[in-house]
């Protein structure tokens, strides 16, 4: 209550000459204590949503063993997974529909508490049907990861700032949540089993739901879209006093700039300009075969792990799996570890060449180390195979990522970042039920592998004579460094806007003018100059 006196005594004490908008304060109040919070909050929801999507995914062969599944078909069970990824797409659609109708901040904490409660019922669970429901719940929770949890720190965030270190934010959050997942089940599943390591594992996502609670600060560019100026003003002084800044002189303005609400953004802006289109499929494409080559490798882990027809095998095949299950998930977690530098080392050192041909040689390699698994199914093959594979499924999301980031115009860049969410989650649907089809049929995985080598094959030829002509921006700034991580937060940006030239600058302008228009005509508002 003091605080909130102080706060209202220190506006009035002001002689109003000035008007500013949202993102003038924003600019004015700058980035320190409030936005490492926020980037805390943010980035361990993101890290929770990894985490236990890695531990579904990676102990879908030890949760069959508990349910005691016998059936043959493996595309029943894997609705298990189909139902996951289908909660997530609608997920993204409901959250970002509550975000923009209620209040970004009852988005960001309603998702996590929908994840803490499903995970939690989960735990206890020992029937299918209610597995299935329950795994539907999960996957609605995590879609937060889409459109909540990053949304959340870009609406205080300028829209300028939105560069190259969000890559390393992202990512080093979700590399923390693999590494966590691949210890914790290490340590705990052969020990506890499953449902007490399930159990475990709603711990954090309680925390962080806690956490969410306990933060009551909502966006002031949706409170200023809904007409509460003294309640904007007031969170844009509350953000002040934590950062030992100012906001500027004068009074709110009560209207935003629409080009400037990342949250109320389509994914359509993804595909606007032409240019832009261009690199949009150019993401889509090669996301395509991230997400095949991963889909690939788990079923083919779990399938490895669940089947055997000797039984003296068998169950020296199962010991080892017992204390060896997550010895590929552990080998994931070092490769994420390492792909961040190496992608600084490639973006620094190797300029000359273009992206779309590292990706040509990650998925020549992929290709070729499927084909190879089609041939034997030995466990330590598989091992030291997953090494060049996982390796080029982290390195190739990290690059598309880069590449989204540097040559999205910035109003488009919080919605690239779901774009890609969305297209994992459909990738992964489809992926998964058509090689279970492919395995019912034909009661071999090995098609499935070696449909995945020549896909992978055909993407790397796709690359070198599809996307020759998909220019990557230069920044005039110099090369990337590893100070710019932060810990992985955001703080200390430099504005590094890319300017564009001529023709380019002149469609991009007229783009962002016709979709406001648009914006405009669909919702009756006229637009002041």
């Amino acid at each position: 209550m003091a605080d909130s006196i102080n706060i209202v005594d220190r506006r009035e004490s002001k002689n109003l000459f000035e008007k500013y908008t949202v993102d003038q304060a924003i600019e004015g109040i700058g980035y320190g204590p409030f936005h490492r919070k926020l980037s805390l909050l943010s980035g361990s929801s993101i890290g929770n949503a990894s985490l236990q999507l890695c531990f579904i995914l990676t102990t879908i062969s030890k949760l069959k063993d508990e349910l005691n599944y016998t059936s043959e078909n493996s595309i029943i069970f894997n609705q298990t997974l189909s139902l996951l990824f289908v909660g997530q797409i609608l997920g993204g659609f409901l959250w970002s529909s509550v975000g923009k109708r209620y209040g970004r901040s009852k988005a960001f904490f309603y998702s996590s508490l929908i994840t803490s409660l499903s995970l939690l019922v989960s735990s206890f669970i020992s029937s299918y049907v209610w597995l299935l429901i329950s795994r539907f719940f999960i996957g609605l929770g995590l879609a937060s990861i889409i459109t909540v949890d990053y949304q959340m720190f870009l609406e205080f965030t300028l829209i300028s700032k939105i560069q190259i270190s969000h890559l390393y934010f992202v990512s080093y959050w979700i590399i923390a949540g693999v590494i966590v997942s691949s210890y914790l089940s290490w340590i705990f599943v052969p020990l506890l089993g499953m449902k007490l390591t399930s159990l475990i594992y709603t711990i954090p996502s309680f925390i962080i739901t806690y956490l969410k609670y306990k933060w009551k600060h909502e966006s002031p560019r949706y409170l200023v879209k809904e007409h509460k100026i003294f309640s904007a003003a007031d969170e844009l002084y509350i953000m002040a006093e934590e950062n030992s800044t100012k906001v500027p002189n004068g009074s709110l303005i009560p209207n935003i700039e629409e080009e400037n609400d990342t949250y109320c953004s389509t994914i359509n802006l993804c595909f606007k300009p032409p240019k832009q289109q261009k690199h949009a499929s150019y993401i889509l494409t090669n996301l395509f075969g991230v997400v095949l080559s991963l889909i690939s490798g788990i079923m083919h882990i779990s399938l490895l792990k669940s089947t055997s027809t000797n039984e003296e095998y068998k169950s020296v095949t199962h010991a080892i799996m017992s204390e060896n299950f997550t010895f590929i998930n552990l080998l994931w977690s070092i490769l994420n570890l390492l792909s961040i530098p190496i992608v600084i080392v490639i973006y620094n050192k190797c300029v000359k060449y273009q992206r779309h041909i590292i990706l040509t040689s990650l998925f020549i390699i992929s290709g070729i180390s499927y084909f190879i698994l089609a041939l034997t199914d030995h466990f330590y093959v598989v091992c030291i195979l997953s090494i060049p594979i996982l390796f080029s499924i982290e390195l190739g999301y990290a690059i598309l990522f880069h590449h989204m980031i540097d040559n999205f115009l910035p109003i488009a860049k919080s919605y690239g970042f779901s774009l890609m969410a969305y297209a994992v989650a459909i990738y992964a649907l489809v992926f998964l039920n058509v090689e279970s089809l492919i395995i019912d049929s034909f009661v071999s995985f090995k098609c499935c592998l070696v449909l995945t080598s020549l896909i992978e094959i055909a993407l790397a030829v796709g690359n070198i004579y599809g996307f020759n002509d998909v220019i990557e921006r230069k920044h005039e700034s110099g090369k990337l460094s590893l100070d710019e991580l932060e810990s992985g937060s955001l703080m200390h940006q430099e504005d590094t806007t890319t300017e564009f030239e001529g023709e380019e600058e002149e469609e991009i302008i007229k783009a962002i003018e016709k979709e406001i228009e648009e914006e405009n005509e669909h919702n009756g508002i006229l637009i002041e100059n």
